[in-house]
């Protein structure tokens, strides 16, 4: 009876012990185990002058893919490469102030919204407000 006893719980342990362990030349993918992350070089928030302007954004996560979106189309976002895009901000022609949201967006990661804040034109004369492509917002 003992005996028996002793059988059992040596195979018992033996069959956990073997379950528990993993099979030699397989290896979890350290990615698995990781935590998401999503980072961009941008503030939270970027105030922009009204005559709009252009930034490049530098993304940085441990995800396959990434993608960036503006929920208003004078905000504008292009040259979406591996690892940066650019926000561009149309001109702002009317005397109010307005936002925009810029979601960015990879895979698990927690998504991260950048607010673009454009001042209000406050010229006489909105025809003197242009575009160009090398000017940075303040």
């Amino acid at each position: 009876m003992k005996t028996d006893f002793l059988i059992h719980v040596v195979i018992l342990l033996t069959a956990l012990f073997l379950s528990c362990s993993s099979e030699p030349g397989v290896d979890v993918p350290e990615e698995e185990n990781e935590q998401p992350v999503l980072t961009v070089s941008a503030a939270q928030t970027i105030n922009v002058s009204a005559t709009g302007g252009s930034s490049v954004i530098s993304v940085s996560t441990n995800q396959g893919s990434w993608s960036a979106g503006s929920n208003q189309t004078w905000c504008k976002i292009s040259d979406k490469t591996a690892g940066q895009f650019t926000i561009a901000v149309d001109p702002n022609g009317t005397a109010v102030a307005r936002d925009a949201t810029v979601t960015v967006t990879a895979g698990a990661a927690l998504p991260l919204q950048i607010i673009v804040n454009q001042r209000a034109n406050t010229s006489q004369d909105s025809e003197d407000f242009g575009y160009g492509d090398e000017q940075k917002w303040d």
